[in-house]
């Protein structure tokens, strides 16, 4: 992995997890029973997306379209373009 991919990423995982702790203490003041369900759906992807930037991170090498994948699936949109196949999602 180039090193200014490697610094983008470490980058966007910083900004990921200062995002996520803001969430979670909104869901946490507020309780989670109470909170939005678009926080608590915002806060579950973000915990994907971090974990998925960690593990690029830790191999060093680019795995873009396994984060793709990763996303498509949380995002449910497995199955929504004929230019995705069936191993993907």
């Amino acid at each position: 992995m180039s090193s200014s991919r490697h610094e983008h990423q470490r980058k966007l995982r910083v900004v990921h997890q200062r995002r996520l702790n803001i969430l979670e203490e909104l869901a946490a003041t507020i309780g989670k029973q109470t909170a939005p369900p678009h926080v608590l759906m915002e806060i579950d992807e973000l915990r994907e997306k971090i974990a998925a930037l960690d593990a690029q991170l830790a191999d060093g090498e680019d795995s873009l379209p396994n984060v793709r994948a990763l996303w498509n699936h949380v995002s449910g949109r497995c199955g929504r373009s004929s230019r995705q196949s069936a191993a993907r999602c």
